[in-house]
C-alpha cells in the first residue's frame, strides 16, 4: 500500500513532468497579479494571488456570478491539497493592487471588490474563452 508521503512524491514528479511538457505553468512561475488563461472547474480566466496560491475568477452558480478563488494544482499547503487550476498562459498584468475578493462593510456585510470585478469582467470580454486569443 502507498502511504501519503509516497503519494505526494509521486504527484510532485507527475506535476513536474506535465509542466515540463508545457501543459501547465508551475506555481513558482506564476506572477502575482497576472491574468492567466486557465483550466479550472469554475472559470477560464483568473488573476493569480501569490498570498493564497490561487486564482481569482468570476464564478457562476445558480444564475449568480461572483468573485471566487480556486487554488493552483501545485498548492499543497494544509487544507488546500487539492488545487483545481492548471494555468496555461499569462495574458497580462492586472493594475488593481488589492486582490481581495470581498470587503467587510460597516454593516457587517461582505461587499464584492468592485474595482477588481469590473477589470476582470472587461478582460473576460476581451479574450475569447475557447482559445485565449484576443477578440
Amino acid at each position: 500500500m502507498i502511504d501519503m508521503d509516497d503519494k505526494k512524491i509521486i504527484m510532485e514528479k507527475l506535476q513536474k513532468k506535465i509542466a515540463e511538457a508545457g501543459i501547465c505553468i508551475l506555481l513558482e512561475e506564476c506572477k502575482h497579479g497576472g491574468l492567466y488563461r486557465i483550466q479550472a472547474r469554475n472559470f477560464d480566466f483568473g488573476i493569480y494571488d501569490e498570498k493564497q496560491q490561487g486564482f481569482i475568477g468570476v464564478r457562476e452558480k445558480f444564475g449568480n456570478t461572483y468573485l471566487f478563488i480556486e487554488f493552483h494544482r501545485d498548492n499543497n499547503t494544509v487544507g488546500k491539497m487539492f488545487g483545481t487550476v492548471n494555468p496555461k498562459e499569462l495574458l497580462e498584468m492586472c493594475p488593481v493592487k488589492d486582490l481581495g475578493t470581498h470587503f467587510l462593510a460597516d454593516t457587517e456585510k461582505y461587499i464584492e471588490n468592485k474595482e477588481l470585478r469590473k477589470w476582470l469582467d472587461d478582460k473576460i470580454k476581451k479574450y475569447d474563452t475557447t482559445t485565449g486569443d484576443k477578440k
